[in-house]
């Protein structure tokens, strides 16, 4: 994962994060570490996902 944008939401206590790699998705969390192993799974699924997309089913 290249970089990753993050904010603390103050009002819900919470952080919200998304890889820059993949804008459209979203993780959020009660803590910075756990947004962290969030985003990490979500861009590893992400990846995954996008690397099957061309393979034919046999």
């Amino acid at each position: 994962m290249k970089a990753i944008s993050f904010y603390y939401m103050d009002e819900e206590q919470q952080w919200l994060g998304s890889p820059q790699d993949y804008p459209d998705y979203w993780e959020e969390a009660d803590s910075f570490d756990s947004l962290q192993s969030s985003l990490s799974c979500l861009h590893f699924d992400l990846t995954v996902m996008n690397a099957l997309k061309g393979r034919k089913a046999a």
